[in-house]
Parts: C-alpha cells; structure tokens; sequence
C-alpha cells in the first residue's frame, strides 16, 4: 500500500496535462535520486538472487558476489557516459536504439527475441526457483508450486495487459454521445470484453480443453483488467451530477443490456450445432 500511495503520489498532473513515454519510462524526470536507485534494485531482485545466488554462494563462497559487483560498477559507467547522451537523444529503451542507429526491422527482430528470451529463459528459472523455495519451506510438491506461480503470474502478466489496452481505449474515445470523456471508453471494453468472455465461456462448455495457465491468463487476467465495474460506477455518477439522471440511467441501462447481450450471443454462436 505504501508503494501504491507514493507511485499515485508521484505520478499526480495537472488536469489537461498529456504525457509520453518520456513520462513513463523516465517518471517525468520527478524521481530524487535515491527513489531511482531504489527502482533499479527492485527490478533486480527476484528469486533468483534470494534462492540462485544464495545457493551458490552457500555451495562456493563469497565469489559469487563478483556478479553483482560487475553489475554496481557497469551501473557507474553506464550512468557516467552513456545515459546523458541516451536522454539527449530521447532514447529510453534498447529497440529505440537499435532503430535510430541501424532499422526498424532489426528493431523488431531484438524485440521479438528479447521477449522469447524472457519467456523461456527468465520466467522458467524464476517459477522453478520459486516452486523450489515453496518446496523446502512450505513442503508444497515441485510441480504443484511451479504450476500455483505460473497461475499468479499469467494473471499479473493478463491483467497487466488488460488495464494497458483499456486505458489506449480511454485515450482513443472521447466524449461521443455522453458528453463527457469516460463512459464510452467504459461501454466500449465492458461489451467488448464480455463477448470475448462469452465467446471463451462458450468454447469451454463445448469441451474445448483450454490450459489452466491459459485459461487465467485470459478470463481472469487480460478480460477481468479490461472490463471494469468501478470505472463504470464512477462513469455513472458523473453522468448523474453533469448530465442529469436521465443520461445516467440511460448508461446504466445500455451498459447492463449490452454486455449481457454481448455475452450471451457470443456464447450461443459457438455452442450452436454445426
């Protein structure tokens, strides 16, 4: 809660105010120094220095602190020399780089690699560490904890998404029949994403074998972040004190009509006979 409250704290803008991805991947530039050096070292830490390099310091001694050491004094240099003329040149990530020194497409050919390393390199050995650490605690079976983690994460990583992709609608609509910017944003995804659920809930009851991981990625990940009841509620409060009841109550019912509709046509269309 209190990285929650200091991140909404930090983040806060005046009304109007738009931002970029220089506002995102630098926190538009408002971080003290050592909130900056806190990050980078959360970013670092994961089970693989609370269970990898603990082992292996336990198994071979404090050598194994060399990896770190390497990666304090690469911080310092990189940090020196190389980071201002990445802000002069309003480079924020390593595709961007490659793009603007050779081309988009081996921008495109980095990125892709990156997330395929990422996805069977680092996940993998955190989710085995992890069930490894569950193991020896908690006496909880290897597979079984690897199996929980992988759950937790394809619903972090599927809401992640969900909550970015919802809020590009926001940003993409406008005011449009209500009047005022949000419901519909609201209307659009809570419809949209309820046929989506439809459409899963659908395929699912015809006997279609969808992976657990799979399944909590996109029913209670991707689809529950899109889908929001709380922006709807706000969305209908405003409608109520800007607009009047009758414009709320006409949100609320397309709303509440829509996405049960959506939902259900969806779910017929694929269960219907062939």
């Amino acid at each position: 809660m209190i990285i929650l409250f200091f991140g909404l704290w930090v983040s806060r803008s005046k009304d109007g105010e738009t931002k970029n991805a220089e506002d995102y991947f630098l926190a538009s530039k408002s971080l003290p120094w050592w909130a900056i050096g806190a990050s980078l070292i959360a970013a670092n830490i994961s089970a693989e220095q609370f269970i990898g390099m603990s082992g292996s310091g336990y198994a071979i001694g404090l050598a194994i602190a060399s990896y770190e050491w390497m990666a304090a004094l690469t911080l310092i240099i990189v940090g020196k020399y190389f980071l201002p003329i990445f802000i002069k040149k309003e480079i924020y990530t390593i595709p961007e780089f490659v793009e603007k020194r050779f081309s988009s497409q081996l921008k495109t050919i980095l990125a892709v690699f990156w997330i395929g390393l990422y996805v069977f390199v680092n996940i993998t050995s955190v989710l085995y560490l992890g069930g490894l650490a569950l193991q020896t605690i908690l006496n909880i079976d290897l597979i079984y904890g690897i199996i929980g983690l992988a759950i937790f994460a394809a619903v972090a990583g599927g809401g992640a998404l969900g909550a970015m992709l919802r809020y590009s609608v926001s940003l993409l609509t406008g005011a449009g029949f209500f009047g005022i910017n949000g419901p519909v944003a609201t209307l659009i995804v809570n419809v949209r994403s309820s046929g989506l659920m439809g459409l899963l809930a659908g395929l699912v009851a015809g006997g279609l074998m969808v992976p657990e991981t799979r399944r909590a990625f996109i029913a209670i990940g991707l689809l529950g972040a899109l889908t929001t009841f709380s922006s709807f509620s706000l969305d209908a409060g405003a409608l109520y004190q800007k607009q009047g009841l009758g414009m709320a109550l006409v949100y609320i019912t397309l709303s509440l009509c829509l996405s049960l509709g959506s939902f259900a046509l969806c779910y017929w269309l694929v269960r219907l006979p062939s």
